[in-house]
């Protein structure tokens, strides 16, 4: 069995983007089955949005879906096309090795910023560049949701901070929604949509967050069998 590059053995998050033209979810099998093999005595779970979904070749694996199951922190944990009702699945462990394989729909560049996920195809740590002043306003405009950003004071507040960001330079839609995904619920994410949308609308033209566009260089790990 070949050895996991030591690029792919420092990490705590991998992330193997959606790339039309490669494919990369071909990778997410062979790659876990090895890191699982790397620390042994951990569990392996799949986290997908259906049983059906789950790869047949990862055999001896808990399968925990959109409806049932959790995940026990601890273990190497593939998360295989995931959808957005799936990330409070995964987003609280803090001892597991996560895998997140991305399908075509929806985008989780914004996770992989979150946690400093290694991007596979990319060869580089996908992160921020938050201050730390940044990171409160994000923090804020999470807690102003915490009822879901239904209340007029709560939604002038939130259109505060956002716009404190944009004029810090340090807007990234799909950054903040990733985070504020960890703790609310996807009603309360499509009202923060909504009013992000308001506060981008005289910028439209603009290109929101970093422009950290999808790399297509070679997979840092051969996926080849």
């Amino acid at each position: 069995m070949t050895s996991l590059s030591p690029a792919l053995l420092g990490h705590d998050h991998l992330y193997l983007p959606w790339v039309p033209e490669k494919p990369v979810y071909q990778a997410a099998v062979p790659l876990t089955t090895r890191l699982h093999a790397h620390h042994p005595g951990r569990p392996l779970t799949v986290v997908c949005p259906q049983s059906r979904h789950a790869p047949v070749r990862l055999v001896g694996a808990t399968v925990v879906t959109e409806r049932e199951g959790a995940v026990q922190d601890g273990g190497v944990v593939l998360v295989y096309r995931p959808t957005y009702r799936l990330v409070r699945k995964f987003a609280q462990l803090t001892d597991s090795i996560v895998v997140l394989v991305e399908w075509q729909e929806p985008s989780f560049e914004g996770w992989a910023r979150s946690v400093g996920a290694f991007n596979v195809v990319s060869g580089r740590v996908e992160g921020p560049r938050m201050s730390e002043t940044g990171r409160r306003c994000i923090d804020d405009v999470i807690a102003y949701g915490d009822r879901g950003w239904q209340d007029e004071p709560a939604r002038h507040a939130t259109e505060v901070e956002l716009r404190k960001l944009q004029k810090a330079g340090l807007y990234d839609r799909e950054l903040i929604l990733a985070l504020a995904r960890n703790v609310r619920g996807e009603s309360a994410i499509v009202t923060l949509s909504r009013l992000m949308d308001q506060v981008e609308a005289p910028r439209s033209s603009r290109d929101h967050g970093f422009g950290l566009g999808r790399s297509h260089r070679s997979l840092v790990w051969d996926a080849t069998l």
